[in-house]
């Protein structure tokens, strides 16, 4: 993750891809957040709406117990924004073919700020 120090201001920015192989929900990737109060996540698919999923940790990521945002689609034709202000250490996203067997890629783009 890029991290950027303005005074009291932490940015911080990353960005992850998954292309689905099978249909239960699979880890996209870890996003760390504990330093960031607001945090920004747009998704994006390619070929085929993929349903996904973001859990939260607050034990430095040695369990996700709570449900951030619970299942969303994500339309190839579209980009999806969710924001948390909620504290977290750690943000786990997941996705999953909408449809069984019709597999795609989702980008996460990933932008955090202290404030």
């Amino acid at each position: 993750m890029n991290i950027l120090y303005r005074g009291a201001v932490v940015l911080g920015s990353q960005s992850l891809s998954k292309t689905t192989t099978a249909n239960p929900m699979a880890d996209v990737g870890v996003l760390a957040v504990d330093v960031l109060r607001t945090k920004y996540l747009t998704f994006a698919a390619a070929a085929n709406t993929l349903s996904v999923q973001i859990l939260g940790s607050q034990d430095g990521g040695l369990t996700y117990p709570t449900t951030v945002e619970a299942a969303f689609d994500v339309t190839v034709a579209a980009q999806v924004l969710k924001t948390t202000t909620t504290f977290y250490t750690h943000l786990k996203v997941q996705v999953a073919p909408k449809v069984g067997g019709a597999h795609g890629t989702l980008t996460v783009v990933f932008k955090g700020s202290s404030y």
